[in-house]
């Protein structure tokens, strides 16, 4: 069931990421690509760590999976810690 919740969050950010960079506002940006992008990694960490658990893969795969599942959510919060500070200061 995690993985099904950490698949359909990961959609959810790549979509809103997107979003984001193809001009919705939903929120204000001071950068809008720097939000959009820390929405898409983030995503991409998330559907990374739940997809080969729903498929069934090997725990080797698995494993590396969510390693590399893991760098991206840690990208995404960097790139969107990033956005905010500027927007603080902007502000």
């Amino acid at each position: 069931m995690s993985a099904w919740i950490m698949l359909s969050v990961g959609c959810v950010f790549i979509v809103a990421g997107a979003a984001v960079l193809n001009g919705w506002r939903v929120a204000r940006y001071s950068d809008a690509r720097l939000g959009g992008w820390g929405h898409v990694a983030m995503g991409a960490g998330f559907s990374l760590d739940g997809l080969p658990r729903i498929v069934g893969w090997p725990d080797a795969v698995v494993f590396f999976c969510a390693v590399g599942g893991l760098v991206f959510v840690v990208l995404g919060v960097v790139v969107g810690t990033r956005e905010l500070k500027g927007r603080r200061k902007g502000a």
